[in-house]
């Protein structure tokens, strides 16, 4: 029996019981890479605490975060 348990960890993979997120959808993904993608454009310039691109990071990563909470 620990012969075959032994098998199953090295050929089976392993995930935690919360790895997979069942309720994630593909409208979580495209708010992620706007926020991904409006975080990289106010770092490129510097990492101003004003502006257009800090009120368009501030925006996607709220909006981020309300709609895994919404789906969560």
């Amino acid at each position: 029996m620990n012969v075959l348990f032994e098998c199953s960890c090295v050929c089976i993979p392993r995930k935690r019981h919360s790895f997979y997120k069942f309720w994630w959808e593909e409208k979580l993904t495209l708010l992620k890479e706007a926020a991904i993608c409006s975080h990289n454009v106010w770092s490129d310039i510097g990492k101003p605490r004003s502006g257009l691109e800090f009120n368009n990071m501030k925006k996607d990563k709220l909006r981020y975060k309300l709609a895994i909470n919404e789906e969560g």
